[in-house]
């Protein structure tokens, strides 16, 4: 493929990309770009941060694009000095930084299910007195914990003791194992220093459980390094950075709060009920950890990092890409054991539910648990509905334009 194009498609359309970016500008015009170091200044984006322990030096490697997302400049790390590289070089090192940024979408991504086992583990628990409540909260604790539980034996070395060592399946203890291999925090997954980013993920958490709304988690985590960019919002909506996302994401917080009041009134009761059920169930999830503490806060929360990570089904086929992959061990000769292990992933994205989207009111083809949406209060009901018709009508308009230009997906799949 053609890796240049690629990466800046990428960037400017998937979230879990995109957040990587920061914008500047010079005598040449505005840009947009992807630092994972420097030698003459102190990094402070969250990209940078996550890549500092990456132990290959090969691994370091800046990316400049224009408005258009189209690279015009390409950076190395050689024996500790910046080295431009050639044009003719600009696809091989653009196939490291895909590389590079599909381990910090993993990152990211891989906390976000235990964002969601927490989250949606409470508004399971605190509707169960109401069966208008508990029928609305049924679809979103779907499927969560195996993939919480999944982390912990794939992804990031947990932090629970004995109590997950000792498991015993078969004659097997699959959490007793060494921290290097781990895919995420180990360095036989995405080739970080074993341990060096898991307070990281932890900040990450945390700052996720203070976004009241969905533009707490956009201006103070996603979006956060644009934003601090000098003129960094104008210069991501000139280029385009996430329209359609952005599409979807504008109808959470009014979906959320007419969600929220159409609750209220059909039962202000039980209501208020779920809501200081959920204020306490989310206090005890650890000190400062998590201050949601109303329904639509948490709905704008759940529903914003929902879409970031259904974005992940457009990324994940990298990880059968040999191009993207050899980046995990640059200069190696074979494919690895652990190339293969790390290739396995892909199938995660065999967990899509077609139907299931997250703001949806039917599930059609539901693979566990029928949903009975009749017995959701009609007013409440009714909300869903209007922004699952809003949500779908974004997408068939995305599709027919996508559709209308079929040399776009000769170019891309």
């Amino acid at each position: 493929g053609n890796y240049t194009k690629i990466l800046g498609l990428l960037n400017k359309e998937n979230p879990f990309f995109a957040m990587a970016l920061t914008a500047g500008s010079n005598d040449n015009g505005e840009y947009l770009e992807l630092i994972s170091f420097s030698t003459s200044r102190e990094l402070h984006s969250k990209f940078a941060k996550y890549m500092a322990p990456i132990e290959d030096e090969k691994r370091f490697i800046n990316v400049r694009f224009n408005l258009d997302m189209e690279v015009t400049q390409v950076s190395y790390k050689e024996d500790g000095k910046e080295v431009i590289a050639d044009r003719e070089d600009w696809d091989y090192y653009c196939s490291g930084t895909v590389f590079n940024q599909f381990y910090f979408a993993s990152a990211i991504h891989a906390t976000i299910h235990v964002l969601h086992y927490i989250l949606t583990a409470a508004i399971e628990q605190c509707t169960k007195h109401n069966t208008s409540l508990s029928t609305w909260a049924m679809p979103y604790d779907e499927n969560i914990a195996i993939k919480y539980i999944e982390v912990g034996l794939l992804l990031i070395k947990p932090e629970a003791g004995k109590t997950l060592e000792d498991i015993d399946v078969e004659g097997e203890k699959p959490f007793d194992k060494s921290p290097d291999d781990y895919i995420v925090t180990g360095k036989h997954g995405f080739g970080v220093k074993s341990g060096t980013i898991d307070n990281y993920l932890k900040e990450a958490w945390i700052n996720w459980g203070h976004c009241k709304n969905v533009d707490d988690f956009m201006e103070g985590f996603l979006l956060e390094d644009l934003y601090k960019s000098p003129n960094g919002k104008e210069i991501m909506k000139k280029a385009g950075i996430l329209g359609e996302f952005n599409k979807q994401a504008a109808n959470i917080k009014p979906f959320a709060e007419e969600l929220s009041a159409a609750m209220k009134e059909s039962d202000k009761a039980a209501f208020e009920i779920a809501e200081n059920n959920l204020k306490k169930f989310l206090e005890n999830c650890g000190d400062h950890v998590c201050d949601i503490d109303n329904i639509s806060s948490w709905v704008q929360l759940v529903s914003i990092t929902g879409i970031v990570h259904g974005s992940t089904l457009s990324c994940t086929r990298c990880l059968l890409m040999p191009e993207v992959i050899r980046w995990r061990e640059i200069q190696g000769k074979t494919w690895s054991h652990y190339d293969c292990l790390l290739m396995e992933q892909f199938a995660t994205a065999q967990g899509m539910e077609v139907g299931r989207h997250v703001l949806t009111d039917a599930l059609p083809n539901a693979i566990k648990k029928e949903w009975n949406t009749s017995l959701i209060d009609p007013k409440v009901f009714g909300v869903m509905k209007k922004y699952s018709d809003l949500s779908h009508k974004l997408k068939e308009e995305s599709k027919a334009e996508l559709e209308a230009k079929p040399e776009f997906f000769q170019e891309y799949g």
